[in-house]
């Protein structure tokens, strides 16, 4: 589950996140799935949906950053795949 609380902030998203694929990189995984379309919203920068509330407490509030274009430069950075995980179905 990431992030793991709704108030922190952009950097310790990425703070969190970082080590995360850190400590999978060290289990010698090569691939993680994100889930980035949680309840009709989205944790990436979109024209159809609005950001997630898991990253600012508040459903389209721009967290400052993409989350899903930062994710997939730091697994691309230490060798992991980033596969994203779409949720069509479920709505808040």
């Amino acid at each position: 589950d990431w992030p793991t609380r709704e108030s922190m902030s952009a950097g310790e998203q990425q703070a969190e996140l970082t080590a995360m694929l850190d400590d999978l990189a060290a289990k010698g995984f090569n691939a993680v799935v994100m889930q980035v379309r949680t309840a009709a919203d989205a944790l990436y920068a979109s024209d159809l949906e609005p950001w997630s509330e898991f990253l600012t407490g508040r459903q389209g509030q721009d967290p400052g950053y993409d989350p899903l274009a930062f994710a997939v430069e730091q697994a691309h950075a230490r060798g992991l795949e980033l596969h994203a995980w779409f949720n069509p179905y479920r709505a808040g």
